[in-house]
């Protein structure tokens, strides 16, 4: 088990001299600005994935009774 002091240490070689102690810059307005964004579709990603549950269907046809089993 390491202590407190033993693992500053490695932080502080592992980045180095430097690394700034302190944020640049406050977060907060930029993570705000991005949740009070409405959500970006993925439409691609939708169709992606329905194409690759119809092909799994075609390929393995028994699957469907396990899905649903576990729906």
């Amino acid at each position: 088990m390491m202590d407190d002091d033993q693992m500053l240490n490695l932080l502080k070689a592992a980045l180095g001299p430097d690394a700034p102690p302190e944020l640049e810059r406050d977060l907060w307005p930029r993570m705000r600005a991005r949740l009070d964004r409405p959500p970006q579709p993925a439409a691609w990603l939708d169709w992606a994935l329905l194409a690759a549950s119809v092909a799994a269907v075609v390929a393995f046809p028994r699957i469907m009774l396990g899905v649903l089993y576990h729906l």
